[in-house]
């Protein structure tokens, strides 16, 4: 089942308790490019769209009707995915408000969803490593704001987590869930 966090082990990243690359700062004193200051409206926005998204794609499948499409508003409505993200990242040692962060996050989700498997943590250390790394020697990062970047960090864990969830399902046998589906997905993302 449902949405109670992770049911099963399966392509969830960042698994097991982490060995700390970098510390985590909670007063933003000495940021990477990558890393912002978060703000709730900005979360709002972003779950909004999500919404918006999902309703969309539902309609578009045939997959969803009026009714549906309600208790969906009113689910997304009442989750709020950024703190049992963070709350779960901060727990592993990992700064949940970080672009690096959350591209690690996606990628690991999607490789892990494709070769079903899950990833070490030293798999999943060398990712971040290495978008850290990416990310900062990109100029683009320091140019841009603390809200461009936590709308794009954002959108990347809702997605990589509505992946999961999908792929949790799909693995259960729930109705609904196709593993063929989730995993073509994961190879388009």
């Amino acid at each position: 089942g449902g949405g109670g966090g992770y049911a099963q082990p399966y392509a969830q990243p960042f698994a097991e308790p982490f060995t700390r690359p970098f510390a985590y700062r909670p007063e933003y004193v000495g940021m990477a490019s990558y890393e912002y200051r978060p703000s709730a409206q900005i979360s709002a926005n972003v779950r909004e769209e999500i919404t918006r998204s999902l309703v969309s794609l539902g309609y578009g499948r045939g997959s969803i009707n009026a009714q549906q499409e309600q208790q969906l508003r009113q689910y997304l409505a009442q989750t709020d995915l950024m703190r049992v993200v963070s709350s779960e990242l901060r727990s592993r040692g990992y700064e949940p408000n970080s672009v690096a962060t959350a591209l690690s996050y996606w990628l690991i989700t999607n490789y892990n969803i494709i070769h079903g498997t899950t990833s070490s943590d030293s798999q999943d250390a060398a990712v971040l490593r290495q978008a850290q790394t990416l990310l900062d020697q990109q100029g683009e990062m320091a140019r841009l704001s603390d809200g461009e970047k936590q709308r794009a960090a954002e959108g990347l864990y809702w997605v990589a987590t509505l992946q999961q969830y999908a792929y949790q399902e799909a693995r259960a046998g729930t109705p609904g869930f196709d593993l063929n589906s989730v995993v073509a997905d994961a190879h388009a993302a």
